[in-house]
């Protein structure tokens, strides 16, 4: 049987035998990590180890520990923007009664299954997008559970299994008929290294879904600047360069709340008020926006609901297979204070 052909189902230890051409126990050895025990050699490890990772093999054990629920260990995914979602997840997973595992999306995406056998994963938590996304579909296809976050939702592109998410677009598109209804015209939209916003978007898909509402309503009157990095100083530093050259427009959207407390702070240091001069509106709800003077004008971006609902919704794939997967999409919402 071809390895493509032998993924369709569950692969066994003979299968992965055949595949590596050795003895059955000799796979047991293995994947024990009893290989320098009875000094095997280098390359018989190896061997059996790819054709582990090939056919997304399980061990018995790991593999009944599943079945049965037994693992209280979940797998985190971590990716870039994740790290006060991953700290959320794991709070409320441990409040469950499960512990956490950290898992990084590097290498081959079939080191998964090694992982989760290595680890004792009962299911997975798993960004949408990216290296992340290679893993966590490496995973489901081996009958691991696996949860998808998405907080940056536009459109259900259909990942097996449930889903939790969080649309930007709400937050922001109250976000830009507030500012529109106060008679502002024009829009500087402040963002960090990487962000998917091209300085001039020729269209509002061209842009990311925090962006795509404001671009929608200032149309020319929109337009980005560039911070070096996501925190307040770089913020501060990318401002104080707009101003100079004489840019001052009606309104500026930070995408962090960070990047806003920067942005504040070069413009209230340059004499302008705000908002009689300036607007200025965030992107998070961070705790310390409301402590801001004037307090912050951002969108809620409920990224520890997402956490905590994922880490149910895993739970329960967990706990009860053969439930019908959910799709959940959280609403971002405008917290309107002093600022605007």
């Amino acid at each position: 049987m071809a390895a493509d052909q032998q993924r369709r189902k569950s692969a066994t230890r003979m299968d992965v035998a055949k595949l590596a051409g050795v003895a059955p126990t000799t796979v047991s050895a293995i994947l024990n990590g009893r290989a320098a025990e009875l000094k095997l050699a280098a390359a018989t490890v190896l061997r059996v180890e790819e054709a582990a990772r090939e056919l997304r093999y399980l061990p018995n054990a790991a593999a009944r520990a599943l079945r049965r629920q037994g693992s209280r260990t979940v797998g985190l995914m971590w990716g870039p923007g994740y790290r006060d979602t991953i700290t959320a997840a794991a709070v409320h997973a441990h409040q469950l009664g499960y512990f956490t595992v950290l898992l990084n999306a590097t290498g081959d995406a079939r080191d998964a299954i090694m992982a989760v056998r290595d680890a004792g994963i009962a299911g997975l938590m798993c960004p949408a997008g990216g290296q992340q996304q290679a893993f966590g579909e490496e995973l489901h296809a081996a009958g691991v559970p696996v949860v998808w976050m998405d907080p940056y939702f536009t459109e259900d592109h259909g990942l097996p299994g449930p889903l939790i998410a969080i649309d930007a677009r709400i937050g922001t598109r109250a976000l830009a008929k507030h500012l529109v209804e106060r008679g502002h015209r024009s829009l500087v939209a402040l963002t960090g290294p990487n962000a998917a916003l091209p300085a001039r978007p020729t269209s509002p898909e061209a842009a990311g879904p925090r962006y795509q509402p404001l671009i929608e309503a200032f149309g020319d009157g929109f337009s980005a600047v560039y911070a070096d990095d996501w925190e307040a100083g770089s913020g501060r530093a990318a401002i104080e360069r707009l101003l100079a050259a004489g840019n001052v427009p009606d309104a500026l959207f930070a995408a962090s709340d960070r990047l806003a407390a920067g942005a504040m702070s070069a413009c209230l240091r340059a004499g302008l008020q705000v908002p009689g001069d300036i607007a200025i509106a965030g992107f998070g709800n961070e705790d310390f926006s409301e402590c801001l003077t004037p307090a912050l004008t951002t969108v809620q971006w409920p990224l520890r609901k997402l956490a905590q609902r994922g880490v149910d919704l895993l739970v329960q794939t967990v706990d009860q297979p053969g439930t019908e997967p959910q799709r959940q999409v959280l609403a971002s919402e405008l917290v309107i204070r002093e600022s605007t």
